[in-house]
């Protein structure tokens, strides 16, 4: 995956220009083509066929389900971006495969009247071709699917799961964590300035459904005369993560 988010890396700053009231990010951005690039390998139903229909499809509910505003053309144009991504990498391993010949063949056919525009972002696409290549070679024959291994399954159909924060999280650390985030600078608003922090910890309230108005008060002067362990226990949680994926990848060898 590291070769697919190089490649959304070289060409984000160009691209982004022509999304306008379409909230994505790039790292966004690398999930939506790598589930694009799932749904092509997956091969059911129709999806040669419908491809770019389906690809509008599933992020128009995602923005729907996420509350963002999009009109028609910029949602347009970022399903013709996941389209573009999508053709470039399978058009690297036409020479490996008649099986992706064939596939990428009918989804010219399949694009029709919208093929103009995507191929004129995928002649675009700046790479290293060697790198992406040999990775989409090696997914390619790979019996692996990233969105359904890493649970990337923002386009499946029905509602978004609602996030209840457990009490393991207190709402004082909760506010902490927004707090070093903002203070990181890890948001921005839509129009690219720097977001207050009251912005930034009302915007976690609105994702967990909680009230966190009277987040100062909360968190106080406890924060500069508390050792805070939420950090701690974070950076416990995710070295456990790394090692059990470590442990995966050695049993399959």
């Amino acid at each position: 995956m590291e070769e697919v988010r190089r490649l959304v890396e070289r060409n984000w700053s160009r691209w982004e220009q022509g999304i306008g009231a379409v909230q994505v990010q790039e790292e966004d951005f690398v999930l939506y083509l790598m589930w694009g690039i799932d749904l092509v390998k997956e091969q059911d139903g129709d999806v040669n066929g419908r491809f770019r229909d389906m690809v509008f499809s599933a992020l128009r509910k995602k923005f729907i389900r996420s509350s963002f505003t999009s009109n028609g053309q910029d949602l347009g144009y970022l399903s013709d971006l996941v389209c573009a991504g999508v053709m470039y990498c399978y058009g690297l391993v036409l020479t490996e495969s008649l099986g992706c010949l064939q596939v990428y063949d009918e989804l010219l056919k399949g694009f029709g009247g919208d093929w103009k525009r995507i191929q004129e972002i995928k002649g675009k696409i700046v790479a290293d071709d060697g790198l992406i290549k040999d990775w989409m070679v090696s997914y390619m024959k790979s019996g692996k699917f990233y969105t359904s291994k890493d649970e990337v399954e923002w386009a499946a159909e029905g509602g978004s799961e609602p996030l209840i924060r457990r009490n393991k999280l207190s709402k004082i650390d909760l506010f902490r964590l927004a707090i070093a985030l903002h203070e990181y600078g890890a948001f921005k608003s839509a129009d690219g300035d720097d977001l207050p922090q009251w912005k930034v910890v009302q915007a976690f309230g609105q994702m967990l459904g909680e009230d966190f108005s009277g987040y100062t008060n909360n968190v106080g002067g406890g924060t500069a005369t508390e050792n805070p362990e939420i950090f701690d226990k974070l950076k416990r949680a995710f070295k456990k993560y790394e090692d059990r994926k470590l442990e995966e990848k050695e049993a399959r060898k």
